[in-house]
Formats: C-alpha cells, sequence, structure tokens
C-alpha cells in the first residue's frame, strides 16, 4: 500500500485487516520519503516541468520501490495506493 501526499502508512490501519483477509499473500504498507518514520533524502532535482524533469522525480520515489522489491525477494506484486500513491503505483507499473 503506497498513501498519499503528506500522510502515512497510519491511512492504511482500517483497512489493512481487510485487505490482508481477502489477500492470500504477504501486504506491506510502506512510507515515502519523510513520511512517518521514514528518512528523507535530501532533494537535488531542483524543480521545473519538462518531461525529463518529471521522469526524474518519478524516479525518486519509485526507483527505491524497486531495490526494495529486489532485496525483498519479491517476484510479482499487487500495488495498492491513494492518491499521490496511486498515482507513483501506475507509474510503477508503467516503468517496471
Amino acid at each position: 500500500c503506497l498513501h498519499g501526499f503528506g500522510t502515512g502508512i497510519g491511512q492504511f490501519a482500517t483497512a489493512l485487516p481487510t485487505i490482508r483477509a481477502g489477500w492470500e499473500g504477504p501486504v506491506f504498507a510502506l512510507d515515502s520519503f519523510g513520511c512517518g518514520l521514514s528518512s528523507r533524502p535530501s532533494w537535488t532535482l531542483g524543480f521545473g516541468k519538462t518531461e525529463e524533469f518529471v521522469d526524474a522525480v518519478e524516479e525518486y520515489f519509485i526507483g527505491p520501490l524497486e531495490a526494495w522489491r529486489v532485496a525483498m525477494g519479491i517476484k510479482r506484486m499487487v500495488l495498492l495506493g491513494h492518491s499521490m500513491g496511486g498515482y507513483l503505483a501506475v507509474c510503477y507499473a508503467l516503468r517496471f
């Protein structure tokens, strides 16, 4: 589960038991950078509106998600997201 902008995994607190009951595999709720107890790496991308900038921002968030998936040994996964988390889930699915 990927939460929306400015929130944390607590957003899914009441939904996780239901999601878990209806899903055979493991369920993970992940905090984005700087949310919940997650650290926040330095932002070095600046600001912009070009396609290259948007790609770099998306990679800032979904690159570490892919690294986490590989490190966890997860071969396939289903992403669920709310708001910005939903956007990032689609970005991830399109890229990987």
